[in-house]
């Protein structure tokens, strides 16, 4: 008896460290923020710091996501809220459905009265956001409202309006256009970065057939639809915020990756993966945090212009591969460059030359990579450039019955 309450004694101090440890990095971790805060002001450190460590609360995070995006919180000017109530726009009636069905899971707790007037800001400021980039230039889609959301709540309705706006042209330039044609380009870095994760994965699932659809709703949303807590959702913000705009792939891979166990035990059946990657619980096996860091590294190792080259596709619609950083913040190009980051002759040469070889003289590995390649350069995007259009119309209608993108099926109909 008296063994078991030392150990009982034991575990409670064991856990008594832990919490002192992770206190005391959090301490650490608000000196350092407010550090670089402090003038003159250390934009390079700020976003690592956002990026590998988190910005702890809601408070630091008030100050630092506009910096990190260089906007000014209090630019709002009051005009646009007037506009967000009496002018409608081509998706108003798209954003008013959302909007009815938002916010669940961030105003737990809430009255309905509460949870009313959030959303009423919510509609407000998405409406806004169209309209005052002007006539074609931004456009709604289905999951902005889940982005809006995590700023809306954490930085309020004044600060959260610029912050969108910025994003809508920078970040998600590319899910801002008439159509979904660029991000469904974007999707065909998946697997190439999966690759680069976990190489036995990706090949399994290239070969199952299964298109890299199921990641949609992750970089549309920033995985703001998979995350029950806010805080969680803001911790991938301050990743997000902070670093290139492709970050939401490179999360999805390492999230991937962390269940690998049950989709390799399901012998190469697309169905069946596909079912269990749209049912995938972000956090099951890895806190956010940690996927935080296997998401940098990654980066480290496959950084964008890298994955591009070594998915061998032209990538002639998104934007979101040629950011840069420039005076410390994240641009992109305002139009897609309409040329290839890697030519059509580097890469017919290099799969000639591929070709050339025996299937004895590649062996097994050599030829899953050649079919990997196949796959996603060729196979996958050449699908869904052609089907695009037809495919916009598909995944809205899914999105608007289920509200969530991810539910689609792996393939489109005929």
């Amino acid at each position: 008896m008296a063994v078991g309450c030392r150990k009982k004694r034991g575990g409670r101090q064991s856990n008594l460290s832990a919490e002192k440890s992770s206190q005391e990095l959090r301490n650490e971790t608000i000196r350092l923020i407010n550090d670089a805060l402090e003038n003159p002001r250390d934009l390079s450190r700020l976003r690592k710091l956002a990026a590998v460590r988190g910005l702890v609360n809601h408070q630091l995070r008030c100050k630092c996501w506009p910096l990190l995006l260089g906007v000014d919180p209090c630019t709002a000017d009051v005009a646009w809220t007037h506009l967000g109530d009496e002018i409608a726009h081509r998706d108003s009636r798209v954003v008013a459905v959302d909007v009815e069905r938002s916010l669940w899971s961030f105003t737990q707790g809430m009255s309905d009265e509460d949870r009313g007037v959030k959303r009423e800001q919510l509609q407000r400021l998405l409406n806004i956001n169209v309209v005052s980039h002007g006539a074609n230039n931004v456009h709604y889609y289905q999951g902005l409202h889940d982005i809006a959301s995590v700023l809306l709540m954490v930085l309020g309705e004044q600060a959260a309006l610029p912050s969108l706006r910025h994003l809508s042209i920078c970040h998600l330039r590319d899910c801002t256009r008439p159509d979904l044609d660029a991000v469904l380009e974007l999707l065909s870095l998946l697997y190439p970065l999966l690759s680069s994760a976990d190489p036995e994965l990706a090949d399994v699932m290239i070969l199952s057939g299964l298109p890299p659809y199921f990641a949609l709703s992750w970089f549309i949303t920033w995985f703001a639809h998979d995350t029950p807590t806010l805080d969680e959702a803001a911790r991938l913000f301050d990743l997000f915020l902070s670093s290139h705009p492709l970050m939401p792939l490179y999360l999805g891979a390492v999230a991937v990756r962390s269940h690998r166990s049950e989709l390799l035990a399901c012998d190469n059946e697309m169905p069946e993966l596909h079912t269990r990657i749209v049912k995938m619980h972000l956090t099951r096996h890895l806190s956010v945090d940690t996927l935080v860091v296997q998401a940098l590294q990654l980066y480290r190792d496959a950084p964008p212009y890298s994955l591009v080259r070594r998915a061998g596709c032209p990538m002639r619609l998104c934007v979101a591969p040629n950011a840069k950083l420039k005076l410390d913040h994240w641009v992109v190009p305002p139009h897609p460059t309409g040329r290839s980051m890697l030519s059509n002759n580097m890469t017919m040469n290099k799969l000639m030359g591929s070709f050339s070889l025996s299937m004895p003289q590649m062996g097994s590995s050599s030829f899953i990579r050649l079919l990997a390649q196949l796959n996603s350069g060729f196979g996958v995007v050449g699908k869904m450039i052609q089907r695009a259009r037809g495919l916009r119309g598909w995944l809205s209608t899914t999105i608007y019955k289920s509200g969530l993108a991810a539910s689609a099926p792996p393939q489109p109909p005929p």
